[in-house]
């Protein structure tokens, strides 16, 4: 009986053990490392943004048109 035990113990439960460990340590890893990548391009896309807004501010608003309602069409 304690063979058996021993056994369950060696190759079941510590090498679940580990990898449980081991994955949520690469998840916090990946976590961090995503912090960290947006972090550095956030100072990219708001330079990016700020340059983008004046465009957008440019465009005709006034001559918009009429709105058309759309119907589909069924054959």
């Amino acid at each position: 009986m304690a063979w058996l035990l021993f056994n369950f113990i060696t190759k079941f439960v510590i090498p679940v053990y580990r990898t449980t460990k081991q994955v949520k340590q690469q998840f916090k890893n990946m976590a961090d490392a995503q912090k960290q990548y947006q972090a550095q391009n956030n100072p990219q896309n708001q330079a990016s943004q700020n340059n983008a807004a004046p465009t957008s501010n440019t465009l005709n608003t006034e001559n918009v048109g009429e709105y058309i309602d759309f119907e589909e069409v069924k054959k």
